[in-house]
């Protein structure tokens, strides 16, 4: 099933197979434009939509891909018809596409990114990225 609908256009919710309302969301910048299924009140984000949303960089920078056979979702990207792989943001499992980048959330995934304190995780990130340096740094000398 391939499609590959513009950023403008309807699509399908993954799930209830539904076309979803457009949401215009102002942000910093140009404003986007969400997709939200009325029916299971799931979301769809386009590539970089959800940082926007949210007010963060950290979710496309850190999608962690689950580990082993149940890393793909039985679903399709609504946006391009790629297949669809589970991955981690800390520890919550959202849907992604790893062709065009857009992110699925359930029903509550958004409540629950929306929650997370990401200032903590950015600075663990950092701490993280600090102590590979110093290793490298060490290694170097």
């Amino acid at each position: 099933m391939v499609m590959n609908t513009k950023k403008d256009e309807k699509i399908k919710c993954p799930r209830c197979e539904i076309y979803m309302r457009k949401e215009e969301v102002e942000v910093t910048g140009p404003n986007i434009t969400i997709d939200f299924c009325i029916q299971c009140h799931s979301y769809w984000f386009d590539k970089g939509e959800l940082n926007k949303y949210i007010k963060t960089n950290v979710i496309d920078k850190n999608l962690k891909r689950t580990e082993g056979i149940q890393s793909w979702s039985k679903t399709v990207c609504p946006r391009c018809g790629g297949k669809i792989s589970l991955k981690f943001i800390e520890d919550l499992e959202v849907d992604h596409c790893d062709d065009c980048g857009g992110l699925w959330l359930d029903h509550g995934e958004l409540k629950q990114l929306q929650d997370k304190d990401f200032a903590a995780f950015k600075e663990s990130r950092l701490k993280e990225v600090f102590s590979g340096l110093k290793r490298i740094t060490k290694v170097k000398k």
